[in-house]
């Protein structure tokens, strides 16, 4: 009898004791304290109009084949004219590092190209060179933008905040009053950071860097303009007044003060 009074204090002890670390541990979760949660970000989307630049560099790939006597340089060269342009953008934001943008733009500028050859007579040859050509061409053409990116942000606080996008789509090239000429379209890979601040609970501002990769277009001219298309980088940055749209109904006490997407 003794021993079966033994065996049930020490189940009942046990029992004791698990419950009170049971309550120790509840207690204990509840005074972790939760994750921080990111005062700065509202999720929604916008809309933006703004002005931007186009400036392409000039591509100047050059080749030397070189012989005992000469060396043959080939030379070929497409650039386009700075101008100014339009951009409309379509964001939408999930998380910070969840958005989306689709891009629209349009520019009109003059693409030059360049194509030539020639001889170089070697080192100590007293045999002058002989042949070589040269064309060139400009011709004025419109180019439209539709690219989809991948958006993210970098720091932010309630009024300021910075973000980046990646992405890719097409861009159109329409020539102007060139008869000769075709439309033609490339793909294109879209880029770019950029900054932004609200101006009041609706609007904002924001300034960026954008560039697009793509092959340049050849027009598929035949008529002896140079036919080339050189892989090239067009820089577009510009400044945007934004447009953010109400939250839903389960956002508006969160975005009560300062609303927080770019």
């Amino acid at each position: 009898m003794p021993f079966k009074n033994r065996s049930f204090s020490t189940f009942h002890s046990s029992v004791i004791f698990t419950l009170v670390l049971l309550l120790l541990s509840k207690a204990a979760i509840a005074q972790t304290p939760k994750p921080p949660k990111d005062e700065n970000f509202t999720p929604g989307t916008d809309v933006s109009l703004g002005l931007l630049g186009q400036m392409t560099f000039a591509r100047n790939p050059t080749t030397f084949n070189v012989y005992p006597e000469w060396t043959v340089v080939h030379q070929q060269s497409q650039a386009a004219s700075p101008s100014a342009g339009a951009l409309f953008t379509f964001h939408g934001a999930m998380k910070p590092y969840l958005g989306y943008n689709v891009n629209f733009s349009y520019t009109r500028f003059t693409q030059t190209d360049s194509e030539g050859w020639g001889n170089v007579p070697g080192q100590g040859t007293t045999v002058p060179p002989s042949g070589g050509s040269f064309s060139a061409g400009a011709l004025d053409t419109h180019m439209y933008e539709f690219t989809l990116a991948y958006a993210f942000y970098g720091p932010r606080s309630k009024r300021f905040r910075t973000f980046g996008q990646l992405g890719g789509g097409g861009l159109f090239f329409e020539p102007i009053n060139a008869i000769f000429a075709h439309q033609e379209t490339r793909p294109a890979m879209v880029f770019g950071v950029g900054a932004e601040y609200d101006v009041s609970r609706h609007f904002s501002v924001r300034a960026e860097y954008r560039g697009l990769f793509y092959k340049m277009p050849d027009f598929g001219i035949d008529n002896g303009f140079p036919k080339q298309r050189l892989f090239s980088v067009t820089n577009t940055p510009a400044i945007s007044l934004v447009y953010h749209f109400m939250p839903s109904s389960n956002q508006k006490q969160t975005a009560k003060s300062l609303r927080g997407p770019y």
